[in-house]
């Protein structure tokens, strides 16, 4: 425990030590407070991994009042953005890169969040930065494009300080449409399904990154957060915003084996008219696009933001 604490104390100076106070101790409270409520759910959890906790960072010389925000996918965590965030950083840019409630320990946890108070700490969390900083670049992957999406929605003001937008296999619609039904049939059962069983005797191949990389991702899916994830991306799919941003890159993969390509694809260019869209097919073009470990397109995204 006392080594644990020391390296996430050792981490998180280093990320911080050109990010202004406010937002330091800002992500500093996040974190404490993850630290709390997960401990409430499950005793056994005394730390977040360093690599799965929401971070800030920027380079010592930069002076720039810009911010790219990265939110992560399902069973995923802020690792997973990590890599891509390289290009903004260099730039100059503050990182943001956030942890979607529930995540980044265990399924048990995972499981006793509900989808609303996800959106409510992205919310939260995208105010603190709006309201601080002159332009925000949004990126994300999977269920973190589908909260950011919300949050748009939801919040026109903001409209003026949106700058980049770049979304990854954002998730609206499930490549199976029982998949949902299933999934609550299965919940009365079981809570959690391993994602190792997934991958090994189902074939299913989009779980590999999480195989892989068992650190930074959750090891069986929770099934109840999964449910909740179809409620958010229901509420967009049957009620679709349109947007007028101009600098938009959608990436997509017609190999995805978790979203629905062609719904998912006329959905976006409905959202986002003016959208640049990056289709890829073939081998390693997964739905993590964005994971080098797994995707040969990862640079492609990275060098897009």
């Amino acid at each position: 425990m006392k080594t644990i604490t020391l390296i996430t104390l050792i981490f998180s100076f280093n990320l911080m030590a050109a990010v202004d106070r406010d937002t330091s101790n800002f992500v500093t409270f996040i974190n404490n407070q993850l630290r709390i409520e997960y401990h409430l759910r499950d005793k056994t959890v005394t730390e977040i991994h360093p690599e799965n906790r929401p971070y800030v960072s920027q380079k010592e010389s930069s002076d720039s009042k810009n911010v790219t925000y990265l939110l992560h996918g399902f069973i995923g965590s802020p690792y997973e953005m990590k890599y891509i965030a390289e290009s903004a950083y260099q730039r100059g840019d503050l990182i943001f890169n956030d942890l979607i409630l529930g995540y980044g320990t265990n399924a048990h946890v995972s499981n006793q969040f509900k989808g609303e108070l996800w959106y409510k700490q992205v919310e939260r969390n995208l105010n603190f930065i709006f309201n601080k900083y002159e332009k925000i670049n949004l990126v994300g992957f999977s269920t973190g494009g589908l909260l950011i999406t919300h949050y748009l929605k939801n919040h026109p003001e903001h409209k003026s300080k949106v700058g980049k937008i770049r979304f990854i296999s954002p998730f609206y619609t499930p490549n199976f449409i029982i998949a949902p039904t299933l999934g609550k049939f299965l919940s009365f059962f079981v809570s959690e399904v391993s994602t190792t069983a997934l991958y090994k005797y189902i074939g299913f191949p989009d779980v590999e990154v999480a195989t892989l990389l068992p650190d930074y991702y959750l090891q069986t899916i929770p099934l109840k957060s999964a449910l909740e994830v179809s409620y958010l991306a229901d509420k967009i799919y049957d009620n679709p915003p349109t947007f007028e941003f101009t600098d938009v890159e959608i990436f997509l993969t017609q190999e995805d084996q978790v979203l629905n390509f062609n719904r998912s694809e006329k959905l976006l260019k409905n959202i986002f008219p003016s959208a640049k869209f990056h289709i890829f097919s073939g081998k390693n073009a997964p739905h993590h696009l964005m994971a080098p470990i797994v995707s040969k397109y990862a640079d492609n995204i990275k060098n897009s933001l």
